[in-house]
């Protein structure tokens, strides 16, 4: 789940965060102009199914090929793939290449065209995602789900159907905005709603399963370095019950869904900069709580810091605390 920040290089990379997204099951899909035709386009690349003709197509596949490119640039410079990362999402990377040089081609670009245009295009999504990482370093909330995206993807197998797409963004009336904002803890100051720190917010919201029930949770979640320290993010999950929200957890960094369940509801994982691996929490019936932190990836100068304070981390334990 992110959140985006209104700096120019967040702006330039909206469209490749919110794929991101669309793909880890997040939610947010961006634009409805674009969510449609990307499923179409993800089977397309990715399954090797024909989508020729139409700059509709050509734009389709150009779009899954910059966000594979963006994903594989990430990757090879915040954290070096295992052989076996490497050569499961360069088999997808390749696809997505095939499908768009091909959808240029039946346009009628020659071969060295097409190509050409290909290379330009993934040479701009690395310029791109490297301004990124300069401005806010690999373990920020926008890089580190393109990475978690790219083991991923590679460990896919297209065999068994279409990489998992997740639910279309909530359509929420503003009353219903209001009334979660409210149940987050937010103060409303005129048309503004505000912080703890009396600043005022730009509010995203996600619908998340915990459950696997009819009704679904939503994440609140708000950016302000200021506010809430280097780890950035607010994220309040909200359940509706009785035609009222209430608060199931608020935990500051960035907030994913695990898979183990426990008393019916999923795991969250909170990681972000400075984190120790990443938090695991748990249901226990009546709120989340803290259960153990899962090494995750770590450099050197953190995991001596990290290990050096044993008291304060209760490392999760392989076989007992090791999700599912």
């Amino acid at each position: 789940m992110l959140t985006l920040r209104r700096s120019e290089v967040h702006r330039t990379m909206q469209r490749t965060i919110r794929w991101s997204n669309f793909m880890s099951g997040d939610g947010e899909t961006g634009t409805k102009r674009n969510s449609k035709p990307l499923r179409g386009a993800v089977a397309a690349a990715l399954l090797g199914v024909s989508c020729h003709g139409g700059a509709r197509n050509v734009l389709d596949a150009a779009f899954v090929y910059e966000q594979f490119s963006a994903i594989e640039t990430a990757a090879l410079a915040c954290q070096p793939p295992s052989m076996e990362d490497k050569a499961g999402f360069g088999k997808k990377l390749a696809a997505a290449r095939k499908e768009f040089v091909r959808t240029l081609q039946a346009g009628g670009s020659s071969s060295a065209q097409a190509e050409a245009e290909a290379d330009r295009r993934s040479a701009a999504q690395g310029t791109r995602i490297a301004a990124l990482i300069d401005a806010q370093g690999c373990d920020s909330g926008d890089v580190v789900p393109l990475l978690r995206r790219y083991v991923e993807i590679g460990a896919w197998d297209p065999r068994k159907g279409p990489f998992p797409l997740p639910p279309p963004p909530p359509v929420l009336s503003q009353a219903t905005r209001d009334a979660m904002l409210a149940a987050a803890g937010y103060t409303r100051e005129g048309q503004a709603w505000r912080n703890e720190c009396g600043r005022a917010i730009e509010p995203q919201f996600t619908t998340v399963q915990l459950t696997g029930k009819a009704v679904p949770q939503v994440i609140v979640t708000s950016a302000d370095a200021i506010c809430y320290g280097h780890s950035e993010y607010r994220n309040t999950v909200l359940q509706q019950a009785a035609g009222r929200w209430t608060q199931l957890a608020e935990l500051i960094g960035v907030l994913d869904v695990g898979s183990a369940v426990t008393h019916g509801y999923r795991e969250l994982i909170l990681g972000g900069p400075g984190y120790c691996g990443n938090e695991v929490y748990r249901w226990t019936g009546r709120a989340y709580a803290y259960v153990c932190n899962a090494p995750g990836d770590m450099d050197a100068d953190l995991r001596r810091t990290c290990t050096a304070a044993p008291s304060r981390i209760r490392w999760c334990r392989p076989g007992r605390d090791a999700r599912p």
